[in-house]
């Protein structure tokens, strides 16, 4: 292994753990740090990307999603309701994305993956910020 990959390996699982916690998935991190540090190609961290993002989903679900409570009702914390309306939008998205990624060549899947987590990226931090400012004057007054 490189300097590089070790480094690699000891940097993804704290960041994925990160965004786990978060509930973000790390899908973002992945796919970055794969193909810089470890040499995949876009097609090959995407596919890592999807899986190590179910398999945290299955764990955080049966390990704690399960047995969590929501605070304001009596039900569980996983909105039920929601998840009928998003998961045919994702499944219907996946399906999509598995097109393009046939027919697209790979510097053209790069590019489109860049201009998306950067843009996801400012998105969340345009958010963040507006949630720290709101939740600071909310704790101030």
């Amino acid at each position: 292994m490189t300097t590089l990959e070790i480094v690699g390996t000891v940097l993804l699982p704290i960041l994925l753990g990160f965004s786990n916690v978060g509930g973000l998935g790390g899908g973002g991190l992945i796919i970055p740090v794969c193909v810089g540090m470890f040499g995949f190609t876009t097609i090959q961290a995407s596919a890592l990307s999807n899986f190590v993002i179910f398999s945290g989903c299955v764990v955080r679900y049966f390990g704690f999603s399960l047995s969590t409570k929501n605070p304001d009702k009596d039900a569980t914390i996983v909105n039920y309701d929601m998840v009928s309306i998003m998961l045919p939008v994702i499944l219907f998205g996946t399906f999509i994305g598995t097109v393009v990624t046939s027919i697209l060549p790979e510097p053209a899947l790069t590019i489109i993956l860049t201009v998306l987590l950067v843009y996801t990226t400012y998105d969340c931090f345009k958010k963040a910020i507006t949630m720290y400012r709101k939740e600071t004057a909310t704790k101030l007054a």
